[in-house]
């Protein structure tokens, strides 16, 4: 995973994506860093959406290589909100 995370060039994939985000409408949400980090390990696993959020509170490694701090952890996201940004 921290190979992996040298490799893949965020800010490519952050600038081609951030069209779909608002950042003046509603609250914060989770940053477009993370969203991919997780959907890259969550097809590379073979995962579920609850698996990978599972995964990500408790592998140091996915958290590096997702981006997720540590003060996210306790409020990290729900499992169903992977599918409602999938249906972005």
């Amino acid at each position: 995973m921290v190979i992996l995370r040298q490799i893949i060039p965020w800010q490519r994939i952050i600038d081609k994506l951030a069209c779909y985000y608002d950042d003046s409408k509603g609250r914060i949400g989770t940053p477009i860093r993370t969203i991919v980090g997780i959907f890259i390990v969550l097809k590379l696993r073979l995962l579920s959406d609850r698996t990978v959020v599972n995964q990500v509170k408790e592998n140091r490694y996915i958290q590096y290589f997702c981006n997720v701090p540590d003060e996210d952890l306790s409020t990290f996201m729900h499992p169903s909100n992977l599918s409602k940004l999938r249906k972005r």
